[in-house]
């Protein structure tokens, strides 16, 4: 049995206090495994009670938990308004994609039942939690677009001026301006002129309010880019022991490993999320489709620069597992096919790029391209589609690409999903045997993630390096592996192109430093890799030069 395994069948004590608790009536000296937080309302004590479980879960993007917890609190005081501002609040997904909003039409309904309320005369509220309900209400009513994002940022910003001692309306606004702020400029954050005056608000909240998980949660985001990443980290590791409970609580530290390059640490945070996320949805009685999957993707990722391939696989087989458990009792899949494309995807390309040339995964899933949402995975069927040789598959997915970046919706995104596109081509005509047309294309692919600040991958720079290599011209790809290391440290993949290329032009002490390098970051991979072996044969081969 796997680490996998063994930890989603296991009960944690921190967990299982949790669901205990969430039964019982709220005691502020209690030590709860999601936090600690002070959100005063006019809501009857026991309300209040499930009220401040909800927000303590929102904080943890753990919306479905928080809204069990605002609906309990509206049917013990069904004038409370503020139960109904939390229920509204867990339909947007702040800091997800770049509209951000998961169900636009069910926040307001919300919004509709509170004014039907209001005109009857039987809402319960102050002047301050009106300020809460009024400053989420354009969110809505202009469905998460970014000028709905602006809006709901200004009115949470004059709210905290209000009432500046405050934590909730200062925390929920510097939210609300990183959501804003998501959309307008990018995946990632690297601008001192942005991160360094938000950072204060919240470091500032966090003296007085270390066990906050809100604070906590979202100075990690602030600080999730490669120049900040070492501000966060203690934060990451504080903020899993803070909210043992909450799945995404486990998965947020991966946001600060992965730019230090700390994959063993990435692969054990990602595992205990995906255990905890099984064992709410299995303690709820939700359909499988509700698990949190995204800790899977982060772990799959850990896995493969671990150079753990097999339990790469495992992941991939874990999604099949469910997916035919879930069909077997009638649920709904939702998205798990979808993340099986991205993973297997995921997957064959770094299998492909350590030598592992006899994994190939072509797209046999019944899906359709030509009308898949953005985020739904038609670069994946592309790339998977490429290797494959599904040509006509393969083409409908580029295209399909290429449409996202017409939307205006998109317009933000539009380097990054042409230069999908370019490495997408570049894929193609590599496994053609155009190696012209493949350097062409991954070159462009290169130039377009290069004009975006922060982009999310950057696979087509990557590429463009190696085959560099493979076409003879080593000199200029080192500096351009250089470059990539620089940006995702400890990558096995930029130390095995820097090996590649210093061996080539001679440089035998340079290349064998970065092969141990190799082989200290794949001190426990499967010893089967080709890509390890190369390193080893090498280091034994040249010794100490």
């Amino acid at each position: 049995m796997t680490r996998l395994s063994i930890l989603v069948f296991a009960v944690s004590g921190s967990a299982a206090l949790y669901w205990a608790c969430g039964t019982a009536e709220h005691d502020q000296d209690q030590a709860w495994p999601l936090g600690r937080i002070h959100f005063p309302t006019s809501g009857a004590p026991a309300a209040q009670a499930e009220f401040e479980l909800g927000v303590l879960a929102l904080h943890s993007f753990w919306y479905e938990e928080a809204r069990d917890h605002f609906r309990k609190a509206r049917e013990l005081d069904p004038a409370f308004a503020m139960a109904y501002w939390g229920e509204a609040m867990t339909h947007d997904a702040p800091l997800q994609g770049p509209r951000g909003v998961q169900d636009a039409k069910a926040g307001q309904a919300i919004f509709s039942q509170l004014d039907a309320l209001q005109a009857q005369g039987k809402l319960q509220w102050t002047a301050r939690e009106q300020g809460f309900v009024d400053a989420l209400r354009p969110l809505y009513r202009e469905r998460g677009s970014p000028k709905g994002r602006r809006a709901f940022a200004t009115a949470m910003e004059q709210l905290a001026a209000r009432y500046p001692d405050d934590d909730e309306a200062v925390v929920f606004a510097a939210l609300a301006r990183m959501s804003a702020a998501r959309v307008e400029r990018g995946f990632t954050w690297d601008d001192s002129a942005f991160v360094e005056p938000l950072a204060a608000i919240l470091e500032e909240v966090y003296q007085r309010r270390p066990d906050h998980p809100g604070v906590v949660h979202y100075l990690i985001h602030v600080y999730d880019s490669r120049t900040f990443a070492h501000r966060g980290l203690d934060l990451a590791r504080f903020y899993a022991r803070l909210a043992p409970a909450s799945s995404h609580a486990l998965h947020m530290p991966s946001h600060i490993f992965r730019w230090l390059g700390m994959w063993e640490e990435m692969a054990a945070s990602n595992e205990d999320s995906y255990a905890a996320t099984v064992q709410w949805q299995e303690r709820t009685g939700r359909p499988l489709h509700k698990r949190d999957f995204h800790s899977l993707d982060w772990l799959l990722d850990a896995y493969l620069k671990l150079g753990r391939l097999q339990d790469a696989q495992s992941l991939l087989d874990e999604l099949d597992a469910v997916a035919h458990q879930a069909q077997q009792r009638g649920e709904e899949l939702d998205l798990i096919p979808y993340n099986a494309i991205m993973l297997k995807s995921r997957y064959q390309r770094v299998a492909l790029a350590v030598g592992r040339t006899d994994v190939r995964l072509p797209v046999t899933e019944e899906v359709d391209v030509a009308s898949m949402s953005p985020g739904q995975g038609a670069r994946f069927i592309g790339y998977r589609a490429a290797v494959a040789e599904q040509d006509s598959l393969y083409r409908l997915a580029v295209g399909r690409v290429r449409a996202y970046a017409r939307l205006p919706v998109l317009g933000r995104f539009k380097n990054y999903l042409e230069a999908v596109a370019h490495y997408l081509e570049a894929v193609d005509a590599r496994q053609r045997g155009d190696a012209a047309a493949a350097l062409e294309s991954a070159r462009r692919a290169m130039e377009g993630e290069r004009r975006e600040k922060a982009p999310p991958d950057i696979l087509g720079s990557a590429l463009y390096a190696e085959l560099l290599i493979e076409q003879g011209q080593a000199q200029k790809a080192r500096p351009l592996f250089a470059r990539l290391l620089e940006m995702r440290p400890q990558d096995p993949l930029y130390v095995l192109g820097l090996a590649r290329a210093a061996a080539a032009l001679g440089n035998g002490g340079e290349a064998g430093r970065f092969y141990r390098d190799l082989l200290d970051i794949w001190r426990n991979a499967d010893a089967d890799l080709p890509a390890l072996k190369e390193a080893q044969d090498y280091v034994q081969q040249h010794g100490a030069q």
